[in-house]
């Protein structure tokens, strides 16, 4: 089942810092046009990129902190492209993942799961 954001009509706004629930699965379906650049998005339950156009992601901290990030997966790979855009610079505040965790800006941090699966490409380099 696909939660909606806290029972609001609309989508997160530019600026806010967004946690998706453990008991949340959750649909990335905003068109590349309509995206916002959020603060922070922690992800402890599913978050899903929709297939069937291209998606951008902005965000400055995004932690896929004890959830599951999926874009496409083995047997449907996502086929559009899809986009995560780390907003920022060495200008801006840093951010605190946890008291004991402290960092820059610009943050794609893992601790959870996160599946990409695409078309084959052949060139498999990656820039980050």
């Amino acid at each position: 089942m696909l939660a909606d954001w806290d029972g609001r009509a609309t989508i997160p706004l530019a600026g806010e810092d967004v946690i998706i629930p453990s008991h949340w699965q959750m649909l990335y379906d905003i068109p590349v046009a309509e995206a916002v650049a959020i603060t922070s998005l922690e992800v402890h339950g599913k978050l899903i990129f929709e297939p069937g156009q291209d998606r951008l992601m902005k965000v400055y901290n995004l932690w896929v902190r004890s959830g599951e990030l999926q874009i496409g997966n083995i047997t449907n790979p996502f086929l559009e492209k899809a986009t995560i855009e780390l907003q920022g610079d060495n200008t801006e505040e840093f951010f605190t993942f946890t008291k004991a965790i402290e960092a820059g800006n610009k943050n794609l941090v893992i601790t959870g799961v996160a599946n990409f699966y695409g078309a084959p490409r052949s060139n498999t380099r990656v820039r980050l």
